[in-house]
């Protein structure tokens, strides 16, 4: 589907009056539409060189992807994969009458006040949610799948793809900010070999495991009883399979990124105090992986159109500098 016909399906009587829709939320990825009970989540028909949403076979076995790994970690929130159909001068969703034209990701609609960004912005989060939240992490940590394939070049390539936004990173930051993202990739590089005995022994110590990848606070809900991770990522395996420091370091980020220290020590302490003897703890790669992460989250937001993004995005190119500093081998 593209904007307009997502208009359309949105402004149609019928799928108004059956699912009370509000409004809709755009990724540069995704459509998402915003009902009162549900969601439903429209990938873009889009071919880049770390996802292909291309053909509707495509999107429909992502869509299916999606489905089965988010059941993981939010049980009962991803229901099923929808068909969206042409007929009779109409699109409709869920329907099984006419020309399948492309599919959606069908969940219950999650309340907006628990998701954490909101929570930490409102200043409301309880220090026994994020307790909770720790104890969480490390039980999905405890138990996850080890995971015996990773390479060092898997982090190269997921680090490299941000060279690809350099004409949006010049003309929206200078020359400069992406000579800066050079010099990053030259820092990364150096620290992976000089490292490189650390990572394999990542490898025998079974740290790395098959998690959640995208634990930014956009993704995370909670309250009192319970915990819902939303958004694993489907359209590369890699980004799951990866060291627990990893995972971890989205998560810190997010909380560097909000300006709350003192509940990044919070939770890390208590993250470890569950571990009984060995942590995965590494000073020096949770650090790395901060930077890795903090480009991520710098690549997404260059790429958005709004001026929330541009400010983000500032934010986030200050926090690589940070741990850049941090890692940097003269």
């Amino acid at each position: 589907m593209n904007s307009s016909q997502i208009i359309n399906l949105c402004l149609s009587s019928e799928f108004q009056q059956k699912y009370g829709y509000e409004k809709t939320i755009e990724t540069h990825i995704s459509w998402i539409l915003l009902c009162k009970a549900y969601a439903f989540k429209v990938k873009k028909p889009l071919k880049l060189k770390f996802l292909d949403y291309s053909e509707v076979s495509k999107r429909e076995f992502y869509c299916k992807k999606e489905l089965n790994l988010n059941d993981r970690f939010a049980p009962n929130v991803y229901l099923k994969v929808v068909p969206i159909t042409y007929y009779q001068n109409q699109f409709k969703l869920a329907v099984t009458s006419g020309d399948i034209i492309d599919y959606a990701v069908m969940m219950k609609r999650l309340d907006d006040t628990h998701l954490l960004a909101n929570r930490i912005n409102k200043n409301i989060l309880q220090e026994s949610e994020l307790s909770n939240f720790s104890a969480y992490i490390y039980k999905i940590h405890k138990t996850s799948e080890v995971c015996s394939d990773f390479n060092t070049n898997k982090l190269v390539k997921r680090l490299n793809q941000v060279l690809e936004l350099k004409d949006i990173i010049c003309k929206k930051i200078g020359k400069a900010g992406f000579e800066f993202i050079q010099k990053v990739i030259t820092t990364s590089n150096r620290f992976l070999e000089a490292n490189n005995t650390l990572f394999q022994s990542r490898i025998k110590q079974n740290y790395i495991k098959h998690v959640h990848g995208d634990l930014h606070f956009g993704n995370i809900f909670i309250d009192r009883k319970k915990i819902v991770l939303i958004d694993c990522i489907e359209f590369e395996e890699d980004y799951n399979k990866i060291d627990l420091l990893d995972d971890l370091a989205s998560i810190l980020v997010d909380f560097d990124f909000f300006e709350r220290p003192y509940d990044a020590t919070n939770f890390i302490n208590q993250y470890i105090s569950h571990y009984k003897g060995k942590t995965p703890m590494n000073d020096a790669l949770l650090n790395y992986y901060k930077m890795h992460r903090s480009v991520t989250r710098f690549s997404v937001n260059i790429i958005g159109e709004g001026a929330e993004n541009m400010v983000n995005a500032k934010k986030y190119y200050a926090l690589i500098k940070k741990y850049e500093s941090l890692i940097a081998i003269e």
